[in-house]
C-alpha cells in the first residue's frame, strides 16, 4: 500500500512539473510576442513622426510666394536681355 501511495505522489508531482513548464513556456512566448508588437508599433510611430515633420514643408509653398519674392519686380526676366549672337 505504501508503494502505491508513493507512486501516486510521484505521478502527481510529475504532472504538476510538466504543467508548470508548459505555463512558464507560454508566458515567455507571450512576453516575446508583446515585445515584438511594441517594436513594430514603435516603427509605425517613427514613420508617422517623420511624415508629421514633413507637413510644414508641404504647407509652406501653399501659402504663396515667400516675402522676398513679393518685393521684386513683376517684369518678365526675359525682357531686356540681349540675344547672344
Amino acid at each position: 500500500m505504501k508503494g502505491v501511495l508513493i507512486g501516486c505522489v510521484v505521478v502527481v508531482v510529475g504532472v504538476v512539473l510538466v504543467l508548470g513548464a508548459a505555463v512558464a513556456g507560454s508566458y515567455n512566448r507571450l512576453v516575446s510576442l508583446d515585445e515584438a508588437v511594441k517594436s513594430a508599433w514603435g516603427q509605425v510611430e517613427n514613420v508617422y513622426q517623420r511624415r508629421a515633420d514633413l507637413v510644414p514643408n508641404l504647407e509652406r509653398p501653399s501659402r504663396g510666394p515667400p516675402p522676398s519674392r513679393k518685393t521684386r519686380s513683376r517684369r518678365s526676366p526675359r525682357r531686356g536681355r540681349r540675344s547672344a549672337r
